[in-house]
């Protein structure tokens, strides 16, 4: 017998090359399973590769999103103006959804990596 709830469970599925999973599909898993400790970790970066549109998808999946990474599209690096990520407004629509857990930069900085994690929290902020 499944002891789901005294497990916390973590789906993480950072869309690496071969895989075809997508938001819908995981978070009909979550559903299945119908434990609130079963959550996604839902990387922007991949999803904006594997699908783009991602505030919408992020809002049609929040309530199964237990963690969030960041990082600029091209290249993984900083979050900044050189990339195609809007992410001050990715934090936006985030927060506007009510969600109060994780989002973690996994990003690879071009240079000084307290300077960009700064600069990163600043983005998220605005």
């Amino acid at each position: 017998m499944l002891q789901r709830e005294r497990a916390a469970l973590s789906k993480r599925d950072r869309g690496h090359k071969g895989s075809s999973r997508r938001p819908k599909q995981d978070s009909t898993v979550c559903e299945r399973v119908g434990s609130p400790r079963v959550k996604l970790l839902y990387d922007i970066y991949h999803m904006q590769i594997m699908e783009g549109d991602v505030i919408r998808t992020i809002r049609e999946n929040i309530r199964w999103i237990g963690h969030f990474h960041t990082a600029g599209n091209p290249g993984r690096n900083e979050i900044d103006q050189s990339q195609e990520l809007n992410y001050s407004a990715i934090c936006r629509a985030i927060a506007e959804t009510g969600y109060k857990l994780y989002i973690g930069h996994e990003f690879r900085p071009k240079s000084d990596p307290i300077e960009a994690l700064r600069r990163a929290f600043e983005i998220c902020d605005q």
